[in-house]
């Protein structure tokens, strides 16, 4: 279900996605999280920061508030919170997650996570990765 949002959210079809949220998702938290994802691709920086407020009390998993602060634009504070992924044990399985389930390219700057930027570069994967939706207001 979640993946079917996000490709009405690339496409643009806002308005379908968010009957999509309100029909086929029942967890408050799931919702507002979506509805979050759907206002920053709408490049609607009030809203987005209307319900970021609502949803970060109840946001129980880093990554999943990191992503929410990365498409609102709010770069320092998905930074802060990547750090300290990053200084968790198995944090690389969270920040690799949470750049696959964004899809808004680099939640973070890379240089905030050294322990992550080091297994990227002993991988040699590039950096940063592709984003199939677009942001307005991600401005990284």
């Amino acid at each position: 279900m979640s993946r079917w949002i996000e490709s009405l959210i690339g496409a643009g079809r806002f308005e379908e996605a968010a009957k999509a949220v309100d029909r086929e998702i029942r967890d408050p938290k799931s919702q507002l999280y979506r509805s979050i994802r759907i206002a920053a691709a709408q490049g609607d920086a009030v809203a987005t920061n209307s319900l970021l407020n609502q949803y970060e009390p109840l946001a129980s998993i880093d990554f999943s508030l990191m992503e929410s602060l990365a498409v609102a634009g709010q770069r320092d504070r998905a930074n802060l919170m990547a750090a300290k992924i990053d200084a968790e044990p198995f944090g690389y399985l969270q920040l690799n997650f949470a750049i696959h389930n964004c899809m808004c390219g680099a939640p973070f700057d890379l240089e905030v996570t050294p322990n992550y930027a080091k297994l990227m570069q002993d991988a040699e994967l590039p950096w940063p990765p592709l984003s199939p939706i677009d942001w307005p207001l991600k401005g990284w």
